[in-house]
């Protein structure tokens, strides 16, 4: 939808409107970033959170899974989606680390995969 420039369907649409960011935040800035946090426990400041070396990981993990696609011709690699997905992860990370919940997060998430769908 967004390389094939249509607009996205009023089902794609109300589906970015919930899920994406429910799904993958729960998992990256949820359960990973946690995982993560109890394997690397040095901590640091982050424009005033304080976080651990895994807000920088989970970042890139997140970044990664949206570049690489698997097709017909096998394993694709693409790194606009894992440049603006790794910058996007690093917000979505700071924001969890800032209010220690997920629900700005998901909202964040949400709101940028429906923009997409609809601009």
């Amino acid at each position: 939808m967004i390389w094939g420039g249509g607009r996205g369907s009023t089902e794609s649409i109300l589906f970015r409107l919930t899920m994406p960011g429910f799904e993958e935040e729960v998992f990256y800035r949820g359960a990973l970033l946690t995982a993560l946090a109890l394997a690397f426990p040095v901590r640091w400041t982050v424009l005033g959170t304080s976080s651990t070396p895994a807000f920088v990981l989970n970042s890139l993990l997140f970044g990664m899974m949206h570049g690489l696609w698997i097709n017909a011709t096998g394993l694709q690699f693409f790194w606009g989606p894992v440049l603006f997905s790794t910058i996007s992860g690093l917000i979505f990370t700071w924001l969890r680390e800032r209010t220690g919940s997920l629900v700005l997060p998901i909202y964040m998430h949400n709101a940028w995969n429906t923009a997409y769908a609809v601009l």
